[in-house]
């Protein structure tokens, strides 16, 4: 396969980097480039489903099997009968 680039800068610039040794030829060049931009291409891919391994449980099912006893904050926000938060107290003034 013959490649052929018709900007004169972009020649130049492939051979400067030939020249300084940052390759040894157009294919190490060419091979590196492509690979830096298949890496980044796979770093900005997005995920679109995790899966659990298996034996493994989410957050909500390890609180949920808390061996803590229900008055516990967490386990209150997750279904028990304690408040998360205490009721507010009326404010006293000192005299």
């Amino acid at each position: 396969m013959n490649i052929e680039t018709h900007n004169p800068e972009l020649e130049q610039r492939v051979r400067e980097q030939i020249q300084r040794g940052q390759f040894h030829n157009m294919d190490d060049l060419l091979e590196k480039a492509l690979d830096a931009l298949q890496e980044k291409e796979t770093a900005a891919a997005p995920v679109t489903h995790y899966e659990r391994p298996a034996g493994r449980k989410s957050l909500v099912e390890l609180f949920a099997a808390s061996p803590l006893p229900a008055s516990d904050p967490i386990r209150a926000w997750h279904g028990g009968s304690k408040p998360l938060i205490p009721p507010r107290r009326p404010a006293t003034v000192a005299r």
